[in-house]
């Protein structure tokens, strides 16, 4: 696997959604419906992928795979809605 550049962008709409991209801000091969539902993309980051690497939620090779062949990746993280506390009187 060569490097390549991903560049990473989160979703406004949902907390723990980001868009990995092997081109910067390029959105016209990700699906409409998914783009709608994901939001306006904010940029966050840029890096080189390479074997060496780790990332969460996702093995080097599967994201290098997305990437090749559809050009993007959505990772979806779980986070966890604060505990909420009852005042009880």
């Amino acid at each position: 696997m060569s490097e390549r550049l991903v560049f990473v962008y989160k979703s406004h709409n949902k907390q723990g959604r980001y868009l990995y991209l092997k081109e910067k801000d390029v959105f016209s091969h990700i699906p409409a419906t998914l783009l709608d539902a994901f939001g306006t993309p904010e940029f966050v980051m840029m890096f080189a992928l390479s074997k060496h690497k780790t990332l969460p939620k996702v093995s080097v090779e599967d994201l290098d795979k997305a990437l090749e062949e559809k050009g993007y990746f959505l990772s979806l993280i779980h986070i966890s809605e604060p505990t909420r506390l009852r005042c009880i009187s």
